[in-house]
């Protein structure tokens, strides 16, 4: 089976997985980038951005007691 048209749902149905060095190599370095990424996969939505915006939400309410749900 090709690398490319491997997945988990592919590895989970067959008994006996034959792969190459090389293909596992790819596979390893694959699962290996996912592992370990810092970065998000929703660009958008980086929560270092909106982080001042969603915790002073709450500041100008007048219950104290009850701040707004976040």
């Amino acid at each position: 089976m090709p690398i490319y048209g491997l997945n988990c749902y592919s590895i989970i149905k067959h008994e006996t997985l034959v792969l190459s060095r090389r293909a596992l190599d790819a596979l390893e370095k694959g699962i290996m980038t996912q592992l370990y990424r810092t970065d998000t996969l929703q660009k958008k939505f980086r929560y270092y951005e909106w982080k001042e915006k969603i915790l002073a939400e709450g500041e100008n309410e007048e219950n104290s007691v009850w701040p707004p749900f976040v």
